[in-house]
């Protein structure tokens, strides 16, 4: 379970720029994790939409440029529930 059981490492240049990507089991629609993180507040982008065509691999694009360390914390928690939510539906 939790967020370290479905997701692989953070990745991105975090050192260049104000995005990080997560990415995510095949299993699990990020499109649909987007919708759901924006319903309760916290906003991300699906990695499925920036490929043309068949998406090659399932993730967040996560923008922190805004956002200070409460928001940040606030935004991971929110993940996780998400992504266990989703794990877990998948996995029945």
């Amino acid at each position: 379970g939790g967020i370290a059981g479905n997701v692989e490492p953070w990745r991105g240049a975090a050192d260049s720029g104000m995005h990080l990507v997560m990415y995510l089991p095949a299993h699990i629609d990020d499109r649909e994790v987007a919708v759901e993180t924006e319903q309760r507040g916290v906003a991300t982008l699906a990695l499925s939409d920036y490929y043309y065509g068949d998406p090659q691999r399932k993730g967040l694009v996560l923008g922190f440029g805004n956002a200070d360390l409460e928001q940040i914390r606030h935004g991971v928690s929110i993940l996780r529930s998400l992504v266990g939510d989703a794990g877990a539906a998948a996995s029945r």
